[in-house]
């Protein structure tokens, strides 16, 4: 009887930064080694990060991947301890790169892994990077006992996995970078399990932790025993290394053990350590050690404070409230109450005066005109520039308030609320919002009530509200889901019990709304479905197979 101690690693990688990367594997290898650990395993490409879209384009990004492995080698040279780690490589006349997983032993490579179902979707898009394997991959011995390595995507394809059981594998090891959105930890688990069902055999699957542009791989790296059930778990969003210890008895290879295995949160919890731990790596990634952004007193922005302060600490967030003549006195009040719960850095920039200054301007422009959107869209630009200035005075980064229920449907101004490099509710619905103030007022009372059952408003007219213009937000983000996350058709819209007259308004809006979202700051990917990464509409589209006789007048 043997047993074979893995330490899963799952770690944070950043983009071409290898010096960085680099001490992350060895760190991270050193202590796999010092507990006992007879194979070290990262994630796939976490030797240059993964997402690296173009940059696996560059020919001198491929040489600082192969100059690191060197490096990598080197270090494991008298080590007792596998190191199996995935990187791009390239053959060897240097005409094809492939997606691989290298095994490393005492200082040499004792096997190569190419990816053999290479994935094409969402962010995906390795077909335009690598050359898929044109052979099924091989078993890599380690302490006699026969592993099966194979990458990410090769998994959800029943091919691979019974190649290697075929070839004697008594183990499956899954190399990943998955992305994150809500449920796909689950959807991981089940399409594993079926693989174990299929096999017979006990599989671990290894992801990277990171965050990249707004995308996020989340970790929640786990195991499946030979019988199809979950013996381990890592935890979302957290870089660690843990320990699964294997028997093997006979021909066959069991479960001893294991250092975790969590369940996985609920959506609620799930969703805001998301948004923190994307800003948490945008930040660090990006050189910004603060934020600023604008807090009205509704909704949006104190779940965007909240965040914020969670992710990078309360005195990294500085919180600029700028009142006009139509914010309400207890908007004011509870902006103001917000900012001193959240123990934020806040500043009150009034801006009537600045308005005032656009009227005397504009006025022989505008020959007397009635007011209209146009001032309420000079008023909320107003805002973006002064949250601009701050940025560029005080190298804070510029967060943006929107959610995606108004990103979807254009209910907000360029160049003034979506002003900003970054936007933690832009894949978030508006009744989810609601939802995430009330869980994190569970765990700590840090947003006021008040803000909580205040009727969404922008304030930039007398007594305006969000449904004066549209649905109330429950019916709204529910025909949103299912035209957006869904896609559903019309006839499956009506018998959802929509009308046709609101199917038209609300299809007409998400397509005029089409300029606004590709020139809006990137946000963080939390649903399958995001306006990113996964949902690309041309702008200049006839949508008339929506009922729609005209376009509306775009409105920016």
């Amino acid at each position: 009887m043997s047993t074979l101690h893995i330490a899963v690693c799952q770690t944070e990688q950043r983009i071409g930064n290898f010096a960085h990367n680099i001490s992350v594997i060895l760190r991270h290898f050193d202590q796999a080694c010092s507990r006992g650990a007879h194979i070290a395993v990262f994630g796939e490409c976490s030797l240059c990060g993964y997402y690296a879209r173009d940059l696996f384009l560059d020919p001198q990004f491929i040489i600082g991947c192969e100059r690191a492995l060197e490096a990598i080698k080197i270090h494991t040279i008298g080590k007792d301890c596998t190191l199996i780690i995935g990187t791009p490589s390239r053959n060897p006349k240097r005409d094809k790169l492939f997606n691989s997983a290298i095994v490393i032993r005492d200082g040499s490579i004792v096997s190569r892994t190419h990816k053999y179902a290479l994935a094409d979707e969402s962010i995906c898009e390795d077909h335009r990077f690598f050359t898929p394997a044109t052979t099924l991959p091989d078993v890599v011995k380690v302490k006699e006992i026969k592993i099966g390595v194979c990458i990410c995507h090769d998994i959800w394809s029943p091919i691979v996995a019974k190649h290697l059981k075929d070839r004697g594998a008594a183990l499956l090891l899954i190399v990943n970078s998955s992305p994150f959105y809500v449920g796909k930890a689950s959807r991981r688990i089940a399409v594993a399990k079926k693989r174990v069902q299929e096999n017979g055999i006990p599989l671990l699957y290894v992801n990277v932790c990171s965050g990249v542009d707004g995308v996020l791989f989340d970790g929640s790296s786990f195991g499946i025993n030979h019988d199809g059930e979950k013996f381990f778990q890592a935890p979302p969003f957290t870089q660690g290394i843990y320990s699964t210890l294997f028997t093997k008895t006979g021909g066959a290879l069991v479960v001893g053990s294991a250092t975790d295995n969590a369940p996985l949160p609920a959506t609620m919890p799930c969703l805001w350590d998301a948004c923190c731990f994307g800003l948490k790596s945008y930040v660090q990634q990006t050189g910004f050690t603060s934020v600023v952004l604008g807090l009205s007193g509704g909704i949006d922005s104190a779940v965007t404070c909240a965040m914020a302060a969670d992710a990078i600490g309360s005195k990294n967030v500085v919180a600029v409230i700028m009142p006009s003549p139509y914010t309400a006195k207890d908007s004011l009040h509870l902006a103001k109450k917000c900012a001193q719960m959240l123990g934020v850095q806040y500043q009150v920039v009034p801006i009537t005066s600045i308005m005032g200054a656009f009227d005397a301007l504009l006025s022989p422009l505008f020959q007397d005109r009635e007011k209209d959107e146009t001032e309420e869209n000079i008023q909320s630009r107003i805002r973006g520039n002064i949250l601009m200035a701050m940025s560029n005075k005080f190298s804070h980064l510029v967060i943006s308030t929107g959610n995606k229920s108004e990103s979807a449907v254009g209910y907000t101004t360029l160049y003034g609320d979506m002003c900003g490099g970054f936007n933690l509710l832009k894949d978030i619905y508006k009744t989810e919002v609601f939802d995430l103030a009330k869980w994190r007022n569970q765990q700590q009372t840090v947003i006021p009530e008040a803000i909580i059952k205040k009727p969404p408003t922008a304030e930039l007219r007398s007594n305006q509200k969000d449904q004066d213009s549209l649905p109330p937000y429950a019916l709204l983000d529910r025909l949103l889901t299912m035209i957006v996350e869904e896609k559903r058709s019309i006839q499956y819209l009506k018998k959802a019990g929509f009308s046709m007259d609101m199917i038209t308004s609300i299809s007409q809006l998400l397509h005029n709304a089409e300029h606004k979202r590709k020139q809006s700051s990137i946000g963080i990917k939390l649903s399958k479905c995001s306006f990113d990464n996964d949902r690309r509409y041309p702008i200049c589209e006839d949508f008339s197979h929506y009922g729609a006789t005209d376009r509306k007048k775009r409105d920016c």
